[in-house]
């Protein structure tokens, strides 16, 4: 090309008035810097350099004059193919970001949100839906463990259920590796462990039959312990007919008395309000109520009576009351006269 050369005018940037006339070129030879004057004063012009302007006080956007690729608004902010590189974007965005540290509400998402997969929870996760578990219906609880279509557990605000499709209940098994199962704590401790449960009482009907019972209200037959059995310590009342096939020991050894209620050993007929008959270990005792005493009957219908079986050594003795012979004749013992009294009908 031929002809005159237009040059700016140029020197050191050291050298740079501080105005210029409006529209008058300047150029840095030592900072490869462009300005125009303003009139009042010198403005630089769009291309930046990284390196000679690394505070970029001017806020300019530019091309860095060691990768003209680069576009730079600041030093740390690029655009390059495309993408541009900032630590903050201020504003609205159009489109999708292929990534970012926050979501829509300001949030850390790493510290806000739980990935679908890995990562830790160190603080409460509070599941708050309250929808409530069926075992025939697939609800959608707060939480499911396993697949829908197979076996999982599923969870509400007071239900573990274990299930074996979405509307069918399951086997929920616990523990079944091994290790005890314990339910209420320490205080009221209900534990299961290798196929035994203890606990410090049961309430309700027991299905099937206990190997043996601290407390029970039935026997292995399904009889009512209470109205079967005769407790061989307290008092007992019974109105059925038993049979004892051995020796039934009543070791009680207070005194059957006329004229006191003494609850002896053994009580027949009635009860201490009734008569009935009154038995220790070395008497018999009618009597019409608890502190009278009554009229003993012996073979009343009839049949030999023996005393003393065939002994002549042995003693009847009499009182002030008599014997009578099945309204024939009559015994009577004179304690004054000492003597006995026969009377016949």
């Amino acid at each position: 090309m031929t002809g005159s050369s237009i040059r700016f005018k140029r020197g050191n940037k050291a050298d740079l008035p501080q105005s210029a006339s409006s529209g008058t070129p300047l150029w840095c030879e030592d900072s490869q810097e462009l300005y125009v004057g303003t009139g009042n004063g010198v403005a630089k012009v769009g291309v930046v350099s990284q390196e000679t302007d690394t505070t970029n006080s001017l806020n300019l956007v530019g091309i860095d004059t060691n990768d003209p690729s680069i576009l730079k608004k600041n030093t740390s902010i690029t655009m390059q193919g495309g993408t541009i590189t900032a630590q903050t974007f201020i504003g609205d965005f159009s489109g999708n970001a292929t990534s970012a540290t926050k979501d829509a509400n300001g949030n850390n998402i790493a510290a806000t949100y739980l990935p679908k997969s890995g990562g830790t929870v160190t603080g409460t996760l509070d599941l708050t839906k309250v929808t409530d578990v069926s075992g025939i219906a697939n609800n959608s609880p707060a939480l499911r463990i396993g697949a829908i279509s197979g076996e999982h557990l599923e969870f509400d605000g007071n239900e573990i259920h274990a299930k074996a499709s979405g509307t069918t209940v399951g086997t929920l098994n616990l523990n079944v590796d091994g290790g005890d199962v314990c339910f209420n704590g320490n205080t009221n401790k209900v534990s299961i462990s290798g196929g035994n449960v203890t606990a410090t009482k049961f309430t309700g009907a027991l299905n099937g039959n206990a190997t043996s019972a601290t407390k029970a209200t039935q026997d292995g037959n399904g009889n009512t312990i209470s109205s079967t059995y005769v407790n061989l310590t307290g008092a007992q009342t019974i109105t059925g007919a038993k049979t004892i096939s051995s020796t039934l020991t009543l070791s009680k050894t207070t005194d059957a008395s006329g004229t006191a209620n003494n609850s002896p050993a053994l009580i027949v007929g009635g009860t201490a309000t009734t008569a009935h008959l009154e038995l220790d270990n070395n008497e018999i005792m009618a009597k019409t109520n608890g502190t009278s005493v009554g009229e003993l009957s012996l073979n009343n219908e009839g049949g030999d009576i023996n005393i003393n079986g065939s002994n002549s050594a042995n003693l009847v003795k009499l009182g002030s009351h008599r014997i009578q012979f099945g309204g024939v004749a009559t015994i009577n013992y004179n304690s004054t006269n000492q003597a006995l009294e026969f009377t016949f009908a």
